[in-house]
């Protein structure tokens, strides 16, 4: 599962690019920190956009809001991205769903990043 961000009001993948990397700092496991002090982990791709056929290129655009980027600039979109390979992401006899908390967590990040 990929994601892509992009913050209210921003036409720059580069922008958008930036959040994606600030919030993989809080999910990447860190050497200096035992694994139990992150919540959950990800990773990131990035999306070559000129790679992609121009329909392709502009539906994912225009779904996040953004201009395409210009001759020159850097054309790559960072997308978080997720293995879920767990059995126990929903857990019902608990009533948790993991799903539901990554995407509660991934919110609180937004948040702390943007204040």
């Amino acid at each position: 599962m990929c994601i892509a961000l992009n913050p209210a009001g921003n036409r720059s993948a580069a922008v958008a690019s930036d959040l994606v990397r600030a919030l993989h700092d809080g999910l990447r496991s860190n050497p200096r920190q035992p694994l139990q002090a992150r919540e959950f982990f990800g990773s990131v791709t990035s999306l070559h956009l000129r790679a992609l056929d121009g329909g392709e290129r502009d539906q994912i655009l225009d779904a996040l809001g953004l201009d395409a980027p210009d001759v020159g600039e850097d054309d790559r979109l960072v997308l978080l991205r997720h293995t879920l390979m767990n059995p126990y992401l929903i857990d019902e006899e608990n009533g948790i769903s993991y799903i539901d908390l990554y995407f509660e967590h991934l919110e609180e990040r937004i948040r702390a990043l943007a204040s």
